[in-house]
């Protein structure tokens, strides 16, 4: 099976598992500008095939499910309830794991889920493992209140240029085996493409810097590792290329590796593309 990363869609995890407006910081900056309300918007390469996706939590002892609406082959209706499996949170601790997979031979999605300390941000991404040559996925943001960045007229560390780390949660579309997945009936004549697979999970750690001065941001992906086939695979790093923050918070850009060389600045319109709120 193809184990082509969706990486484009991962980047977006890193910040709901983490406190305040933005990633988890390494030099403290002090909240002091104008907050504004603009509303935030996943963009559509970063959307892909989701819609929309928002965790219930579970009341007098239920479990959680995640409301999902994907243009994919899921279940039914379009707005579908996807079931918490904590099984699949091993890969990725912090972070809430919701599945779907209706028959044995029913493609198999994952959405992995998260929530900011102070529940203002919640992100999920969320794909399937593959099946008759196509995968489906994508990642979905909200954030409850404004945004109101450091103050950025002052001089010195941990005010108008900070430094975040955070961690990062991704999915690749094949690759995860069939731990969780439905038994296929013995007696059926199933074809090999016909089996559906679950999609890996990636983990990883983020550090960015950022200049609320000049609202410019910059950063990496690292320690990445995936399951693949119940076997522990290194990744390699993804280099966030530089930025510029969006008067709501918001920013997004192209990754690179970082043997990358990109002496005229200019963005390669075909590298996956990453957003953090």
């Amino acid at each position: 099976m193809k184990n082509t990363s969706v990486a484009l869609y991962a980047l977006v995890m890193a910040v709901a598992g983490c406190s305040g407006n933005s990633l988890n910081n390494v030099t403290v900056a002090t909240s002091t500008g104008s907050t504004t309300t603009t509303a935030v918007v996943v963009p559509t390469t970063l959307a892909s095939n989701l819609t929309s996706a928002q965790v219930v939590e579970g009341i007098d002892g239920a479990a959680d499910t995640l409301l999902v609406k994907i243009s994919a082959l899921d279940t039914t209706p379009i707005e579908a309830t996807w079931a918490r499996n904590t099984a699949l949170e091993a890969s990725n601790p912090g972070y809430r794991a919701f599945y779907v997979q209706e028959d044995a031979l029913d493609q198999f999605f994952v959405a992995l889920a998260a929530i900011s300390a102070d529940e203002s941000v919640a992100a999920v991404v969320a794909g399937n493992g593959g099946q008759f040559n196509e995968s489906n996925g994508g990642a979905y943001y909200s954030r409850t209140g404004g945004y109101t960045p450091p103050d950025a007229t002052v001089i010195g560390p941990g005010t108008g240029q900070v430094s975040y780390k955070g961690k990062y949660a991704g999915l690749l579309n094949g690759g995860g085996g069939r731990d969780e997945a439905l038994v296929i009936d013995p007696a059926r004549d199933t074809a090999e493409s016909e089996i559906p697979y679950q999609p890996a999970q990636v983990t990883g750690d983020v550090f960015m810097n950022a200049n609320f001065a000049t609202n410019k941001t910059v950063g990496i992906v690292k320690n990445r590792s995936a399951e693949i086939l119940g076997t522990s695979t290194s990744l390699e790093d993804l280099v966030l290329t530089q930025s510029a923050i969006a008067t709501n918070g918001t920013f997004n850009g192209v990754t690179q590796r970082p043997s990358d060389i990109d002496p005229d600045k200019t963005a390669n319109p075909t590298s996956p593309k990453w957003l953090a709120v």
